[in-house]
């Protein structure tokens, strides 16, 4: 969009590459610790109660909602899955656990804590 600051979209723990002419830099994407913790409060905490009310007004979690056509009564396994690991989220979340650390994936260089 006109006047919109530079921006890109990564995936977290994701490897990049950048090139300018004959010089190549690689990157490994991990937020700072805090910022995931700041930002999971927020979206799980805030999410899940939007969903819970959904659920307890409709008796199921809709695959869109006012999406238009014949969807809106209907029901996915994809939407309750996203929910279930949003919710394993918020209970590491909650009980200030780190899911790299109980899955076993090795702290990153200069990221340790």
């Amino acid at each position: 969009m006109k006047g919109q600051k530079a921006w890109m979209n990564g995936v977290e723990h994701g490897r990049y590459s950048v090139r300018v002419g004959d010089v190549t830099r690689n990157f490994y994407l991990a937020s700072e610790e805090d910022m995931v913790v700041t930002r999971l409060r927020h979206e799980l905490g805030c999410g899940l109660r939007t969903w819970d009310a959904i659920f307890r007004e409709k008796g199921f979690i809709p695959t869109g909602i006012d999406a238009g056509g014949p969807w809106g009564p209907f029901s996915d396994t994809g939407g309750y899955a996203h929910l279930l690991g949003a919710a394993a989220q918020w209970l590491y979340v909650l009980e200030g656990k780190r899911d790299w650390e109980t899955h076993g994936v090795p702290a990153v260089e200069g990221n340790r804590r």
